[in-house]
C-alpha cells in the first residue's frame, strides 16, 4: 500500500514537471514570438526614419530645382515680352493686351530682323521712353524703323564691385563706373548700347540666381552620397538617430542583447543629378551710325558696334558668363558633377535649366539587426538569436523632367528622341544647329505637357502686360529703377537670392510674379512645395541657410521671401480669378503626386501625368517624397526606370 502511494506520489510531481515543462515552453515561445515581432518592427520603423531623411533631402532639392525652372521662365519673359515686344507688327493690341483665345497661339512676325526674339528696349513699355509722349498719342516705337534717333536717358551711377568670389566678374566695372557712365546719345550712334545694356543685364540676373542654387544641389547631394553615415537637412548624423530609434522601441530583452546593428545607405558614393545646361542664344538688336542709321541683330556674345566705354566692360561680363553656352564642352556627368569643388560654379556660368535625377541610382536605406534575449526558463540562460532585416525607400517625389524621354541603364544622361519640354534650346553637349537664327534656338518653355508654342504665343507674350496699362507710374525703368537697381545691387554686393525687380512700385514685380507663377507643365513634372520655407525652418534650423544655400534659395513672389501659394494667389488676384488657362487657379492643383487605392497599393494621381491635361478623373493626391517598406526581392528585381519599355536592374543592389 505505501509502495502504492510512493508511486502514485511520483507519478503526480512527473505530471506536474511535465505540466510545468509544457507551459515553461508556452511561455518561452510566446516571449520570443513577442521579441522577434517587436525587433522587426523596430528594424522596420528605424529604416523607415533613414528613409525620411533621405525624403526630406530629395524634397529640399525638387523645390530648388523647381526655382531654377522658375528663374528661366522669368529670363524668358523678360525677353519674350519686355525686350521683344517692340519689335512685333501688332505692337499697339500687344501692348493693350487685348488678345482672345483664338488669337493664341500666334507666332507674330518681327519687322527687324529674324523672327526669334531680340531685345529691343525703345517702345512705350519703358517709363524711360513713355514720359516722352504728351496727351494721348502713343509713344513713337523706335523697334520697327531703320531710320531714327534715340532719345538721351540719364546716366547709370555704378557702385563699387565687391571682393566676393561670386562677383569676380563684375570688377571690371570697377574703374569704368566713374569715367564711363552710361549715356545714350540722342541719334542712332549708340542706339543698341540701351538694347545690348538690358540683354547682357538679364541675362547676368538669371546666371547669377542659378548660380546659388546650383551650388545647393551639390551640397544638398553631398548630404546623401559622403559616407555611409549620411547627413538630414539639419547637418546631423542619420546612422545616431536610426540607432537610437531602433534601441527606444525594442523589448527589454532585445535591448540587453543586442548582438548586432547594420546600417546601409544606397546612396554612399553614388552621385545621381546631372545638370541640364542649355546653349542660351539670345539676340538683340544693334543700331549704329555708318553713313547711315544701320541695325542688326546680333547674338549676345557679340559686342555692339564700337563697344566703348561701359559696353566694353558689359560685354567682358557676358563672356564671362556665356562662354560655354557659346563654346563646345560637353555634357557634365554626375559624377564630374559631384566632383566639383563650390567655388568652381561661379567661373563659369552655363545656363541651367534644372538637374535630372538617374533612376538607376536608387535611394534606400538598410537596417540588419541581431538580439539574444534570454528565456525566463531557458536552461543555462544563453538564449536564442534572433535576427530581422528591412529595406525603407523615398518614393512618389518628382525632381524634375528629364531633358529628353528615355534614360537606359549606364547612360549618364537622358537619351531620346524626343525632349520632355519640347521647347527647351539645345543642350550643352549635344549638336549645335546650323542656323542660330532658325526658330527652335531661341530661349523657351512648355508651359503644359504638349505644348507646342510656349513663349511664342500671342497669350504668353501679353501675360503680366495689362496691369501695366501704359501708366507712367507703372512701367518699368531700364536705368534708374527697377532693371537699372538690379545692376546697382549686383556692383554693391547686394545680390539678393530672389532674382526679381524690387521696385517700391509694385506692378512690374507682379508682372514677374506672374510669369513665375506654377503652371500646368510645372504640376506635372516638379515636386513643388507651397510652403517650402516654413517647411524647412521647421525642421532645419540655420543650417540650411548657412551651409547648403548660403547666398539663399527662398520661394521668389510678390512676397519675399515668398511661398509658392502668394503666386499662384498673386496671378488669381490679377487676373479677378480668371489667369492665363495654362496657370493654375489654385495651390492645391500642385498635389499630383501621388495617392493611395488602399493601404499597400500606390497609385499615380489620376492615373498619371496624362491625367492634367486629359479626361482621366483626378484624384487628389499629395505632393513630394514619401516613404514606403520594400523588400530586397524588389530591389534585386528588373524594373522599368528608364521610360516607357526600358528595364533593367539598378546600380547599386543591396549589399
Amino acid at each position: 500500500m505505501g509502495n502504492q502511494r510512493g508511486q502514485a506520489t511520483i507519478l503526480i510531481g512527473i505530471i506536474f514537471q511535465l505540466v510545468f515543462i509544457f507551459f515553461a515552453m508556452v511561455i518561452n515561445v510566446g516571449l520570443l514570438v513577442n521579441d522577434k515581432i517587436n525587433l522587426q518592427n523596430s528594424v522596420d520603423i528605424a529604416a523607415y526614419y533613414g528613409a525620411m531623411k533621405q525624403a526630406e533631402v530629395l524634397n529640399s532639392m525638387a523645390q530648388v530645382n523647381y526655382q531654377i525652372r522658375q528663374a528661366w521662365k522669368l529670363l524668358n519673359w523678360r525677353l519674350w515680352v519686355l525686350g521683344d515686344a517692340g519689335r512685333n507688327q501688332q505692337f499697339q493690341q500687344f501692348i493693350a493686351g487685348n488678345l482672345v483665345a483664338g488669337d493664341d497661339p500666334a507666332g507674330w512676325p518681327a519687322t527687324v530682323g529674324p523672327s526669334v526674339p531680340a531685345v529691343c528696349v525703345r517702345n512705350a513699355l519703358w517709363s524711360d521712353e513713355y514720359k516722352n509722349a504728351s496727351g494721348s498719342q502713343l509713344p513713337e516705337n523706335f523697334c520697327k524703323k531703320v531710320n531714327y534717333s534715340i532719345p538721351t536717358l540719364k546716366p547709370l551711377q555704378l557702385g563699387p564691385a565687391q571682393s566676393s568670389p561670386l562677383f569676380f566678374f563684375l570688377k571690371v566695372f570697377q574703374n569704368q563706373s566713374q569715367k564711363n557712365a552710361l549715356t545714350f546719345n540722342k541719334d542712332c550712334k549708340r542706339g543698341g548700347e540701351a538694347n545690348y545694356f538690358f540683354a547682357s543685364l538679364i541675362a547676368a540676373s538669371y546666371k547669377i540666381a542659378v548660380a546659388n542654387r546650383r551650388n545647393a544641389m551639390r551640397n544638398l547631394q553631398s548630404l546623401l552620397i559622403s559616407g555611409n553615415d549620411f547627413k538630414d537637412l539639419s547637418g546631423h548624423s542619420v546612422q545616431d538617430t536610426v540607432e537610437t530609434v531602433f534601441r527606444k522601441n525594442l523589448t527589454l530583452a532585445n535591448k540587453e542583447s543586442i548582438q548586432g546593428l547594420e546600417f546601409k545607405n544606397s546612396l554612399n558614393g553614388r552621385p545621381f543629378l546631372v545638370p541640364i545646361d542649355v546653349r542660351l542664344f539670345m539676340k538683340y538688336v544693334d543700331i549704329w551710325e555708318a553713313g547711315a542709321c544701320n541695325v542688326q541683330v546680333k547674338d549676345l556674345n557679340e559686342a555692339p558696334f564700337g563697344s566703348p566705354g561701359i559696353t566694353g566692360a558689359l560685354h567682358q561680363l557676358v563672356m564671362a558668363a556665356t562662354s560655354t553656352d557659346y563654346g563646345q564642352n560637353t555634357q557634365s556627368t554626375a559624377a564630374g558633377f559631384a566632383s566639383e569643388n563650390s567655388q568652381s560654379i561661379f567661373g563659369l556660368l552655363p545656363s541651367l535649366v534644372g538637374f535630372e535625377k538617374n533612376p538607376w541610382v536608387l535611394a534606400y536605406v538598410k537596417v540588419r539587426a541581431q538580439t539574444r534575449p534570454k528565456m525566463l526558463f531557458s536552461p543555462g540562460g544563453s538564449g536564442v538569436v534572433l535576427t530581422a532585416e528591412s529595406y525603407a525607400m523615398p518614393f512618389g517625389g518628382r525632381l524634375g523632367p528629364w531633358f529628353r524621354n528615355t534614360w537606359p541603364v549606364g547612360q549618364e544622361t537622358s537619351t531620346g528622341q524626343n525632349k520632355i519640354d519640347a521647347r527647351l534650346p539645345v543642350r550643352i553637349g549635344e549638336a549645335v544647329p546650323p542656323d542660330l537664327n532658325a526658330p527652335g534656338t531661341e530661349p523657351n518653355y512648355s508651359r503644359f505637357p504638349g505644348d507646342q508654342d510656349g513663349m511664342k504665343s500671342g497669350m504668353a507674350r501679353v501675360m503680366g502686360l495689362r496691369m501695366l496699362d501704359l501708366n507712367p507710374d507703372n512701367l518699368p525703368h531700364l536705368v534708374n529703377g527697377e532693371y537699372g537697381d538690379i545692376l546697382n545691387d549686383a556692383l554693391d554686393g547686394n545680390v539678393h537670392q530672389d532674382p526679381m525687380v524690387k521696385s517700391p512700385r509694385p506692378y512690374v514685380r507682379k508682372a514677374e510674379t506672374e510669369a513665375i507663377a506654377p503652371d500646368l507643365f510645372d504640376a506635372a513634372y516638379y515636386s513643388a512645395q507651397d510652403h517650402f520655407q516654413t517647411d524647412l525652418n521647421r525642421y532645419s534650423g540655420s543650417f540650411f541657410s548657412t551651409q547648403i544655400c548660403p547666398f539663399g534659395c527662398e520661394d521668389f513672389g510678390m512676397n519675399f521671401p515668398g511661398q509658392v501659394e502668394d503666386q499662384v494667389k498673386t496671378v488669381t488676384g490679377l487676373n479677378k480669378g480668371a489667369p492665363p488657362y495654362w496657370k493654375l487657379k489654385k495651390v492645391e492643383h500642385l498635389n499630383t503626386g501621388w495617392t493611395q487605392e488602399a493601404a499597400d497599393r500606390y497609385l499615380p494621381n489620376g492615373g498619371g501625368v496624362s491625367g492634367l491635361v486629359g479626361n482621366t478623373p483626378q484624384l487628389g493626391g499629395r505632393v513630394g517624397y514619401s516613404v514606403k517598406i520594400v523588400s530586397e526581392k524588389f530591389l534585386r528585381g528588373d524594373m522599368e526606370l528608364g521610360g516607357k519599355g526600358v528595364t533593367g536592374k539598378i546600380k547599386n543592389l543591396p549589399q
